[in-house]
């Protein structure tokens, strides 16, 4: 301190240092650790004996050195500077801090630099666990067999392989970031609406499977059966949609309905008695002739 301040001002700078809830540490022109307060030695696990005199450099993570170094000379240049570095323990554990570096200036030359530090290893941490947490959940999904979109206020966000190509698409990035209910049938779109202003209600909302008829890029249609729930993706309150391609079962099962249509039509226009019955006797289908050859019975 005394290397930096005329004694008029170093116990006004010394009260600042010593009584701030932050870690305050000065630095000399070359970079050299003039004195630190005391949630300094609290957070590194040094002792002030320890850090005063050394290059900040020695505690540096290796990785964040030339950055850390790039920030303190545009510093000395008199600029001021926030940033996030890494801080190496006594004990070798890894400290993330959020560094705010100020010049001193005496005559308008600086002459050293004032640092704020605080500890954000914790919230580094959990960045990081939701980070590898996502990315096992982006794995798990990309495989899917079914195809998955997530989706925020409607605006797509995500859709793997198997779901983009449901959707007419090349790749993913043709859906991403349009509208999900640009894909939804007109006459269904108020229902999705409603349904997306329930799930994004709350994280675990869900919806039960759900028959759809949908819209592909090429304006082809197509039919889905899906649920949904409400999930934090990428650290905001997002919808995912869970799809199952039905347009085989629902093209089988109109073939069928025309078919049995065009059965019935031509038994009810022949002049011929036609019924079925069941084994036990029972009719189970006649046609209306029945019913005129029943009253002469």
């Amino acid at each position: 301190m005394d290397l930096l301040f005329s004694e008029s001002s170093n116990a006004i700078y010394k009260s600042i240092i010593d009584y701030n809830p932050d870690a305050i540490f000065v630095l000399t022109v070359d970079g050299t650790i003039a004195d630190v307060n005391q949630v300094v030695t609290k957070i590194l696990g040094y002792s002030k004996e320890d850090l005063l005199g050394i290059n900040y450099e020695k505690i540096v993570g290796s990785e964040y050195v030339e950055f850390t170094n790039h920030q303190f000379k545009k510093v000395l240049q008199g600029t001021p500077c926030e940033y996030e570095t890494q801080a190496i323990h006594k004990n070798g554990e890894i400290v993330y801090l959020h560094v705010k570096n100020v010049p001193f200036a005496e005559s308008r030359v600086v002459v050293g630099v004032l640092g704020v530090a605080k500890n954000i290893t914790k919230q580094k941490q959990l960045e990081n666990s939701l980070k590898e947490s996502e990315g096992r959940y982006r794995r798990l999904v990309e495989l899917s067999p079914e195809p998955i979109i997530v989706h925020k206020t409607g605006i797509i966000r995500y859709i793997n392989k198997v779901g983009a190509h449901l959707f007419g698409a090349k790749n993913s990035n043709e859906i991403i970031g349009r509208s999900i209910l640009d894909f939804v049938s007109p006459d269904a779109r108020k229902n999705a609406i409603e349904r997306i202003a329930y799930l994004q209600k709350a994280e675990g909302n869900t919806i039960e499977m759900i028959e759809r008829k949908m819209i592909r890029l090429d304006g082809s249609p197509f039919y889905i059966q899906f649920s949904g729930v409400g999930k934090i993706y990428e650290g905001k309150l997002s919808v995912q949609l869970m799809l199952r391609d039905i347009t085989d079962q629902k093209q089988a099962e109109e073939a069928l309905r025309k078919s049995e249509e065009r059965y019935r039509l031509i038994a009810e226009n022949m002049k011929d008695l036609v019924c079925e019955i069941e084994k036990d006797g029972c009719f189970i289908y006649f046609t209306l002739l029945f019913n005129s050859i029943r009253l002469f019975i």
